[in-house]
């Protein structure tokens, strides 16, 4: 054999691909016996109290808070609109002239102040407003009301209607 040839054999070698190693064979698991499912055991049974319930003759409405926050709400629009001279529509639009954002700001602030209600659930009632526009509303009429005193007593006389709805 001369050099040539003896390069050529070494060099196929060096680049020849490596034997790969033997793949192992998994062996088939047994089959599982049948198990019996188990019970789904029932959902419990929520019992709500009724809406309406009468004790002798004078009758007691439970309303529920989401109910009761509506109608609230709904008043107090309704009330504060009316003073403003401005619909409801506007009042729950997305206008944002001091027209219109004064009453919204206005019954936004009755509702949290003197309504107990959360800003996230006073936002909602107002056209689905954010929560933070609530605070801010709030905020704005608080500072109001501590510059101008004619402001304040509306807001007195919007407190002193809503405590004789009661």
């Amino acid at each position: 054999m001369n050099t040539d040839m003896l390069r050529a054999a070494i060099r196929r070698a060096q680049f020849a691909p490596a034997a790969s190693p033997p793949v192992p064979v998994r062996p088939t698991p047994l089959p599982r016996p049948p198990v019996a499912p188990k019970p789904i055991p029932a959902p419990p049974v929520a019992v709500r109290p009724p809406l309406f319930t009468f004790v002798l003759d004078e009758p007691k409405i439970r309303l529920e808070p989401i109910i009761w926050k509506h109608t609230y709400s709904r008043r107090v629009r309704r009330m504060v609109a009316n003073f403003y001279r401005v619909t409801l529509a506007e009042i729950e639009g997305q206008n944002r002239t001091q027209r219109c954002s004064r009453p919204r700001f206005t019954a936004m602030y009755l509702c949290v102040r003197h309504g107990g209600m959360s800003v996230t659930t006073v936002g909602r009632l107002f056209a689905g407003r954010d929560h933070s526009t609530v605070i801010h509303a709030v905020k704005m009429v608080t500072d109001r009301m501590a510059e101008d005193a004619r402001y304040a007593a509306e807001i007195a006389d919007f407190i002193e209607q809503i405590e004789a709805w009661s």
